[in-house]
């Protein structure tokens, strides 16, 4: 194996370039556990790369689909290509601590993103994969629309929440649970409810993992059960960002979400989670009047259900809209939670 990748990837081996935040790069770099960081523009590397997630589709053929890891390292930059895009530092060879910063000490020069050949690289397995009827899955923090373009969902690292929820408006959104076990009840609370109202859901507990959160924590798998039926709610949903979709609440802060697999020319289905701060809840009222209005111009009925944590639900009096006003008025109750999610349908 150490012939085979003397011959075959010491091109590929990144001992020459530069990082935004670290500055030059002179020597290999090992930034996980027994590994060494490449180019992703080196030809043979990608070759193999796309020969080993070919392999997953004739030797596994029970796989779901692919996750990318760690788009961070794609912020370095190499001096060994061109990419036609980037303009970086480079070292003076009379000052081996150079800085970008100082004119002085560093002129620049065309250079390589590892983001550039990286893009090409999803775009070839992905079109693959989606062939096959696979998904990918990308751990994007931070997360780039161009990044994302090709994915079919999100499973990030990170504690950029609203970052990871701008990335997912459209597809389905995981986010990395380190660990819970020291957060008191509010902020337990706290947790769930941010992460609902950006449409992003939390790992759950994982045994046998070594970096993210474990089972056997009662109070924490308490919340996870209790917040579940909220979340499900959020299934085959969508941000739903045009105007003519407008939602307001008297008090907390509200998102909408359109149900994809019911919401059509005739008819719409949104999820209207709203939530307010922990340390507000007890002097908030705890009615609240939520304001939508619906983009089905024939919309005369609205009929809402209530969630609430634990699977807590009712039936809510049916709002009506006129042509002329479409605009629903629901009257909505906040839980001790300081949450509800509306289910509401449009006829």
């Amino acid at each position: 194996s150490t012939r085979w990748f003397w011959y075959n990837m010491m091109n590929a081996l990144f001992d020459k370039g530069w990082h935004p935040a670290t500055g030059f790069v002179n020597g290999v770099i090992h930034p996980w556990v027994d590994d060494i960081l490449v180019d992703p523009g080196e030809q043979n590397w990608q070759r193999l790369t796309i020969d080993q997630a070919n392999r997953h589709l004739t030797h596994l053929s029970t796989f779901g689909g692919l996750c990318f890891d760690r788009v961070d390292y794609q912020y370095y930059y190499s001096y060994n290509g061109d990419d036609g895009k980037s303009y970086v530092p480079i070292q003076n060879n009379n000052n081996n601590h150079a800085s970008p910063d100082d004119p002085s000490s560093s002129s620049y020069s065309t250079a390589r993103s590892f983001r550039v050949p990286m893009v090409g690289l999803y775009k070839t397995i992905l079109s693959s994969m989606h062939s096959h009827g696979k998904v990918g899955f990308l751990n994007c923090h931070p997360c780039r629309i161009d990044t994302l373009e090709m994915f079919d969902g999100i499973f990030s690292e990170g504690s950029a929440l609203n970052n990871i929820g701008f990335g997912g408006m459209m597809r389905p959104t995981i986010m990395w649970t380190y660990a819970l076990n020291h957060h008191t009840d509010d902020q337990l609370n706290t947790f769930f409810k941010a992460h609902l109202v950006m449409k992003v859901f939390p790992m759950v507990p994982m045994p046998f993992n070594d970096h993210s959160i474990l089972p056997n924590n009662n109070t924490v798998e308490q919340y996870y059960r209790k917040y579940a039926p909220l979340f499900k709610l959020l299934k085959q949903t969508q941000w739903l960002l045009s105007p003519a979709n407008a939602v307001s609440a008297s008090t907390g802060k509200p998102n909408i979400f359109n149900v994809t697999s019911i919401s059509h020319n005739q008819q719409q289905q949104v999820i209207i989670p709203v939530i307010v701060e922990q340390q507000q809840q007890h002097q908030q009222a705890p009615s609240c009047i939520v304001a939508w209005q619906p983009s089905v111009e024939s919309c005369t009925l609205v009929e809402c259900v209530q969630h609430w944590p634990g699977g807590i639900k009712h039936q809510l009096p049916p709002a009506h809209t006129t042509k002329h006003h479409r605009i629903a008025s629901i009257n909505a109750h906040f839980s001790k939670e300081g949450i509800f999610v509306l289910s509401c349908k449009c006829t």
